[in-house]
């Protein structure tokens, strides 16, 4: 007959099985659980680098379209323009090279000839995204006034002689020149304020203009 074994040695049995078995099973877990944070660990690597590349992709896409578009642009300028001094072939030629010269890159959006008995004079609308201008020109191609159609736009630097722009800024600092006439003996220059000042064609400075 097999002895029995005494009730300590039960216990002891039962208890080192039960640890084996729970040992056993938090390292099936450990394992599993180690095995679950690698594959969720490369699926967001795989995510993160999956939106990395579409984002690169979109970037390339939005310049290529900018590139294409600014070429297009530059196109359609240049054959506008063309066009535009094909549409007025009675504009002087002296004219036509005064607007490509101080209003390069412009549209021509509105042409005028008023023809009088003794005389001839051109009215031209140039504009752009930010102003429009009006420009009157003699019989020959010479200007007379340029006019900006908001006050809070100047004139083009180019346009004004250096000598009466001078004058203006250091006598009315604040202020900006928004039309400019040309007189038989004068010219006059008018200030977004509404002031007129009236200069010799040398560029001196003679009174304010009533």
């Amino acid at each position: 007959m097999r002895p029995r074994a005494p009730p300590q040695e039960k216990t002891l049995v039962r208890f080192a099985n039960m640890a084996y078995f729970w040992t056993a099973k938090e390292k099936k877990q450990t394992i599993f659980s180690c095995k679950t944070y690698k594959i969720t660990l490369y699926n967001k690597r795989k995510i993160k680098n999956k939106k990395r590349e579409d984002s690169l992709i979109n970037n390339y896409t939005i310049m290529k379209r900018t590139l294409l578009s600014v070429f297009v642009a530059i196109v359609a300028a240049f054959t506008s323009q063309l066009a535009q001094a094909q549409s007025y072939p009675s504009l002087p030629q002296s004219a036509k090279e005064y607007i490509e010269k101080h209003f390069k890159g412009y549209m021509i959006n509105h042409y005028e000839k008023d023809t009088d008995i003794l005389d001839v004079e051109y009215q031209v609308y140039v504009t752009n995204n930010e102003n429009t201008y009006k420009l009157n020109f003699d019989k020959k191609g010479v200007v007379e006034n340029i006019e900006s159609k908001s006050e809070r736009v100047a004139l083009p630097a180019s346009v004004i002689p250096s000598k009466v722009s001078q004058y203006v800024r250091a006598n009315y600092p604040k202020t900006k020149i928004i039309e400019w006439k040309r007189k038989r003996n004068t010219q006059v220059v008018e200030l977004n304020n509404e002031m007129e000042l009236e200069f010799n064609h040398r560029g001196d400075f003679l009174r304010i203009d009533d």
